[in-house]
């Protein structure tokens, strides 16, 4: 992530347990989440949090949820697909 956008900004897996790995290669704070999943992290500029998500099969949005940054281009698709 770096200032207002995400890098990938769209993403396709296959249904299981991941570690998301969020770095912040910008100069302010932001948030990853995946508000369906009740997911969130909050990284700091230059550097790096992770966690653990189980995922089934969906379409889920990301985003950042700091002010207005997701309506500014913080924001991607994850496409989850079955084994």
């Amino acid at each position: 992530m770096k200032e207002m956008r995400f890098t990938p900004s769209a993403v396709s897996v296959v249904a299981g347990r991941y570690t998301v790995v969020a770095h912040n290669a910008g100069g302010l704070t932001h948030t990853f989440s995946l508000n369906e999943l009740g997911q969130e992290i909050t990284v700091t500029p230059d550097k790096t949090a992770t966690f653990e998500v189980d995922l089934t099969p969906g379409t889920y949005r990301y985003v950042c949820r700091i002010l207005d940054h997701e309506g500014l281009g913080m924001r991607g698709v994850l496409k989850v697909r079955s084994k």
